[in-house]
């Protein structure tokens, strides 16, 4: 479970990395402490280790997409918030 006393964990999932990589820059700079993942089964694996407060997450990407990613992290952290995001 995310610990909400410290600074917020942001976990931005997205399969174009320029656009992950832009948006931790952009949250770390404003005082978040936030990492990338570049796939579903990326950001499932990385909610392990880093386990995130928020999720800024693609809806489609290949292999596993962000729906199904976001209901695999859901059963290990059931109160990390997600937000599914797509260009789309």
């Amino acid at each position: 479970m995310p610990d909400r006393s410290a600074t917020p964990r942001v976990l931005v999932v997205d399969d174009d990395r320029n656009l992950a990589d832009s948006l931790v820059s952009i949250l770390n700079k404003s005082g978040f402490v936030a990492s990338a993942a570049y796939s579903g089964r990326e950001a499932i694996q990385h909610a392990v280790t880093f386990p995130p407060d928020c999720i800024l997450m693609d809806v489609f990407m290949e292999g596993i997409d962000g729906v199904d990613a976001a209901i695999a992290i859901r059963e290990t952290i059931p109160l990390c918030g997600i937000l599914l995001i797509s260009g789309y």
